[in-house]
């Protein structure tokens, strides 16, 4: 069964339940008392059958110990940590994860995923974990004074879903993607107040949110719901993506996900750098944009997704999405080899490859971007990898 996952979110956003916890607590605790967790800031449940042969918890341990990396929302080495993380999630149905707090800086993040780390329960730099009924749950956090039990992890991991109630549809398939902008701004105000992250916020339209929760179902459209500052908490504001489109599971309008993403982008880049990017995109787009255009227009409002574990540590996350009924699949892909050939790609028949930066290959768990055309199903289907 595909999983839906976070390119959704990006253009989703920029646009416009029941827990799967659903066993007790780990047996595990610590030996002193141990203070309540707080009310989660952020959560995501990857909704699913958790019994899973192949679960693989040490790699999430991992995941989180990358979390080290993180300073602010403003470095993309730390936007890369969190990025790895919450694709490690989909990857595992069953997961979820808490945002639970933000001391000196640093994120207190909460994880129950399926399956059982060799020990019992133990510590690896800043992430402490236990076991209990199939899951193990993870806390990563740098202070070490103090360090929140299992019992209590596993009550802020269920409070995920409750805290986002008012927000929530009826939907308990695919993804939920939750955020509690109002005390998000609070507790990272270095991060939120100013810089990057707080431009990218402004140009979704949501800058004024209090609660934002995204649900991204295993097939159909997807559902925003937010309420805002400017009226009462329990005054929630809901919309709704198009219907997806010949057999496709997601919904998704191509050309505003082009625009949605670029203008993101754009404007994450400080003055200088962003100048030199519009410029640099005008020269390119003067070559390629009506071949550009062109592709993007001859795909269907329609996205399939799923994302995989690979040997090793790496992921394989694929988006495919159908050509439209009546486009010359020839033609298309004529146009795809000259845009990518332009466009750094090593192309090879139908399929171009580009090699990924650093940053972005460990974010993303594979080394390289392929785009093709795959001409060999019926209309044609568009395909983007990255492994």
């Amino acid at each position: 069964m595909k999983r839906m996952a976070l390119l959704a979110l990006l253009p989703i956003l920029t646009l416009m339940a029941s827990s799967t916890l659903g066993q007790d607590a780990p047996t595990t605790e610590p030996t002193t008392e141990q203070p309540l967790a707080p009310s989660p800031l952020a959560g995501l449940i990857v909704h699913g059958d958790h019994e899973l042969p192949g679960a693989e918890p040490a790699r999430f341990r991992t995941a989180l110990a990358g979390l080290d990396a993180f300073g602010s929302f403003n470095d993309g080495e730390s936007i890369a940590a969190v990025v790895r993380v919450m694709l490690e999630a989909c990857s595992a149905p069953g997961t979820t994860i808490a945002l639970l707090d933000i001391e000196d800086g640093a994120p207190v993040v909460a994880v129950a995923t399926p399956g059982a780390l060799g020990e019992s329960d133990g510590q690896t730099g800043n992430v402490r974990w236990w076991a209990g009924f199939g899951y193990t749950y993870m806390l990563y956090q740098r202070d070490d004074e103090p360090v929140l039990g299992a019992p209590a992890i596993a009550e802020a991991l269920t409070a995920v879903a409750t805290t986002f109630e008012s927000h929530s549809g009826e939907g308990s398939d695919g993804l939920e993607l939750m955020l509690d902008l109002e005390n998000l701004r609070r507790a990272w105000p270095q991060s939120l107040a100013d810089g990057p992250a707080r431009r990218v916020v402004s140009v979704t339209g949501l800058a004024n949110a209090r609660k934002v929760h995204v649900h991204v179902p295993e097939s159909g459209p997807v559902r925003l719901a937010y309420s805002s500052r400017a009226l009462v908490p329990e005054d929630v504001s809901t919309r709704t993506g198009p219907a997806p489109a010949a057999g496709g599971e997601v919904g998704v309008r191509w050309p505003a996900v082009f625009d949605a993403g670029l203008r993101a982008y754009a404007v994450a880049l400080e003055d200088g750098p962003r100048e030199a990017f519009a410029k640099k995109f005008q020269e390119w787009m003067s070559v390629n944009g009506g071949r550009l255009r062109g592709i993007i227009q001859a795909v269907e409002i329609a996205m399939d997704w799923s994302v995989s574990r690979t040997e090793g540590d790496g992921l394989r996350v694929e988006v495919s999405t159908p050509v439209r009924q009546g486009i010359e699949t020839v033609r298309l892909i004529e146009a795809v080899k000259a845009t990518l050939a332009n466009s750094g790609f090593e192309v090879e028949g139908q399929r171009g490859v580009l090699a990924l930066p650093a940053g972005v290959a460990s974010a993303v768990g594979g080394g390289t971007l392929a785009f093709e055309v795959d001409d060999s199903v019926d209309r044609g289907v568009v395909k983007i990898t990255i492994e």
